[in-house]
């Protein structure tokens, strides 16, 4: 509507959309603003309207993507990996009841577990705990 204002919305992402539009970490994201690599943010938390967010220029992240598609296609290929898993009926029959009593899908309760499992080999580890004593020897 003609003479309607704009708000920010508008015109600006918050660090998180920036984040997962380019599939940076938040630390890359501050070293690549303070090195120029990447445009600064036009409010900062102290701003008047910023509200206590960073805001983006909608265009320019947008421009800085297309201008680096490599880097973020780059990015994408390293967060994403598919793995191919044989996994015996029994342990398939068990995995099925589970997530039927979770309610859940299949594929999406071994991706959590695995991750759940990596979680707590990296707790362990960060503990300098002997980790032998914590391998599951799987058997019939």
């Amino acid at each position: 509507m003609p003479g309607t204002p704009r708000t920010k919305r508008e015109y600006h992402y918050t660090t998180s959309e920036v984040l997962q539009k380019t599939l940076m970490s938040r630390a890359a994201l501050i070293r690549y603003v303070r090195t120029g690599k990447f445009p600064a943010p036009k409010l900062k938390p102290g701003d008047k309207g910023a509200k206590g967010a960073d805001w983006y220029c909608k265009h320019e992240v947008n421009e800085w993507i297309e201008k680096n598609t490599d880097f973020v296609s780059w990015r994408q290929k390293k967060i994403s990996e598919t793995f191919n898993v044989t996994i015996e009926a029994k342990q398939v029959k068990q995995i099925r009841e589970a997530c039927k009593l979770l309610e859940c899908d299949e594929l999406d309760f071994i991706r959590d577990a695995a991750v759940w499992k990596a979680d707590q080999v990296k707790k362990l580890t960060a503990n300098e705990l002997p980790i032998e004593n914590y391998i599951i020897q799987y058997s019939d």
